[in-house]
């Protein structure tokens, strides 16, 4: 007899990437058949698809029922109704809000100057040449056009597999955790069955595995871009950026981005894995056409403090000119004249008094206004979450996550693993408190 469970969606942010592959990891153990349905819109998914979920355009309160149908339907309903309740609340790490354009004002000083509005995503001031990307340009020289759908398919699993590998490479080297968790879902949108069946239906129809892989995005890209969503169709980047891959994979040619002057990179929209890719160094401001403030990439901008500008076309500046992008705003400015240079200038020296006025607050015990002293503590997930803790005037780390130790890799640490990066972690502490927590995995956090 089957199992159903009813609930009204949790999550702010609806259910999107992040808990879609949560969801999916609480099913995992169980062989039952599980499908999803969004009570409001009437729309059906398989549950162990990411894609297909995340299609359904569920909202934050939205009724929703799970049913479970197989052998095993009562302990996957059991251990489904305590990730409902303990799990899946807590699943959404939110990014920070990113402000909403506002048709205000501009300051005096840029009267008379061509400016591009957009939407403020990362706050900051930065100035570049102009670099254009697309994200989508990879092609596929396939002189195996015409051979059997056993060969397509071979050469499927062979690229499926070696992307799964260096996305899992990427994710044991990034340092901050919303990059892990971004990563984490592409791994999830590769492995996933709707996307993998749309291919594998294409190939055994006559396609080949380049034109499968373009056939089963342009599907789903539709369904996502046309949910009514902005936060759905931020999503097909991801999904763009998954199929770019094993395009690759396959044999294609990717644009490759060699940024050698200080840069503002246009693109209509970017996957993470490129943005991961661009130097750091040079990259000074993002700018993106389509993306919204809820893509993956505005997301990574902001956690790496670059300014990000969403909503103005690629096609509106030309490469190579030199722009100021202004990410607090949401404004860009081709070619700034001489006044407005010089008012970027002080506004980012403004920028600059502001952090020096806090860098001097940083090293004082926390205290109260009058004085009750209350210990400021940082959670972390890495080394490399510690060391910018510390440098930004964390008393202690209140809570070290052991589990991402373990993470998107196929073998456990050893325990001389751990205990080297345990010690690291002891001696950045430098006398100061860390408590670490045992290891937490389930639900969320697969291993």
């Amino acid at each position: 007899m089957a199992r159903t469970l009813e609930f009204a969606f949790p999550l702010d942010g609806g259910l999107h990437a992040r808990p879609a592959t949560a969801l999916l990891e609480a099913l995992r153990p169980f062989a039952c058949a599980a499908a999803f349905t969004n009570l409001r819109n009437g729309r059906v998914a398989n549950a162990r698809s990411v894609l297909a979920l995340v299609a359904t355009g569920t909202r934050h309160g939205d009724p929703c029922r799970i049913d479970l149908d197989g052998a095993d339907e009562a302990p996957g309903a059991a251990t489904l109704e305590r990730f409902l309740a303990e799990v899946l609340p807590k699943v959404d790490e939110a990014a920070p809000a990113a402000p909403v354009a506002e048709a205000r004002p501009l300051p005096r000083a840029l009267a008379g100057e061509r400016v591009l509005r957009g939407i403020a995503v990362s706050g900051g001031i930065a100035r570049g040449l102009v670099v254009l990307l697309d994200d989508w340009a990879a092609v596929v020289d396939e002189p195996s056009a015409g051979a059997a759908p056993a060969h397509h398919l071979a050469a499927l699993a062979r690229a499926r597999e070696a992307v799964t590998d260096e996305l899992h490479r990427t994710h044991d080297r990034a340092g901050a955790a919303a990059e892990r968790g971004i990563l984490a879902a592409q791994l999830a949108i590769l492995d996933d069955t709707e996307l993998t069946s749309h291919i594998e239906r294409s190939v055994h129809a006559g396609a080949t595995a380049s034109a499968a892989v373009r056939a089963a995005v342009a599907h789903f890209r539709e369904v996502l871009t046309e949910s009514g969503s902005l936060l759905l169709a931020a999503r097909a980047a991801d999904l763009r950026d998954v199929a770019a891959q094993l395009l690759v994979a396959l044999g294609g040619r990717r644009q490759t981005v060699a940024l050698d002057r200080d840069s503002v990179v246009f693109a209509e929209e970017i996957g993470p894995a490129t943005f991961l890719a661009l130097d750091r160094a040079r990259l000074k401001a993002l700018v993106l056409g389509r993306s919204a403030a809820t893509s993956h990439a505005a997301i990574l901008a902001r956690a790496a403090g670059i300014p990000c500008v969403a909503g103005v076309p690629s096609s509106a500046v030309e490469p190579g000119r030199d722009v100021v992008v202004d990410g607090g705003r949401g404004l860009v400015l081709p070619d700034p004249s001489d006044a407005a240079a010089r008012f970027f200038a002080g506004e980012r020296k403004r920028g600059e008094v502001q952090r020096g006025r806090l860098a001097e607050l940083r090293d004082r015990p926390g205290a109260t206004a009058d004085q009750r002293r209350i210990e400021v503590a940082a959670n972390a997930a890495s080394l490399d979450d510690m060391r910018a803790a510390f440098a930004n005037g964390a008393e202690g780390i209140g809570l070290l996550r052991t589990e991402l130790l373990f993470a998107g890799r196929p073998e456990p640490p050893s325990e001389d693993e751990q205990a080297a990066i345990y010690g690291e972690a002891a001696t950045l502490a430098a006398g100061r408190t860390v408590i670490v927590r045992t290891l937490d995995v389930g639900g969320d956090k697969p291993v």
